[in-house]
């Protein structure tokens, strides 16, 4: 066994990465990976309600109402209008994305975010594709990809069905 000041220095450098890795939503239990395998060799799908502790990440619960103040509730992605498409029930509905992802955001240090700087209103699907593992990171990027699929899809609807 190492003597007690190796531990305390080797707990010392360990309890960073584990916290940064609790931040990030952690890992799966051993026995929640296998019930996993296991359901995946099945023909069914068996859903079940589960809590999972998380390390809560406290946010100003007024920031994503003043981003949406500033941007406005079309989408700074695909421009898409929620109220345009869905009436009133889509009147000032959009979603609000940190353009620095949380996780990158200092530990344990109150940081100040600007509502117009570093906050974009986002549909839900553009939000999505900025948090995918290899989705766009920029407006610039999720922009170029929305006028991409949409210029393909205007040019699908052009040729019509496929026969």
């Amino acid at each position: 066994m190492p003597p007690d000041d190796e531990l305390t220095a080797d707990l010392a450098n360990i309890m960073p990465l584990y916290l940064q890795l609790r931040s990030r939503g952690g890992v799966l239990p051993l026995e929640d990976a296998e019930d996993q395998a296991a359901e995946e060799h099945t023909e069914t799908i068996t859903e079940r309600r589960r809590y999972r502790l998380h390390r809560s990440v406290e946010r100003d619960s007024s920031a994503s109402r003043k981003a949406k103040k500033v941007h406005g509730y079309i989408c700074q992605g695909c421009r898409f209008d929620f109220e345009t498409v869905y009436g009133p029930a889509g009147r000032e509905y959009i979603e609000a994305h940190h353009l620095t992802p949380l996780a990158e955001l200092p530990e344990d240090t109150p940081v100040s975010l600007d509502p117009r700087e570093d906050f974009a209103v986002l549909c839900a699907n553009c939000h999505r594709m900025m948090h995918r593992k290899d989705g766009p990171r920029t407006l610039a990027e999720i922009r170029a990809l929305a006028r991409v699929g949409a210029v393909q899809a205007f040019h699908s609807r052009l040729r019509g069905p496929e026969r």
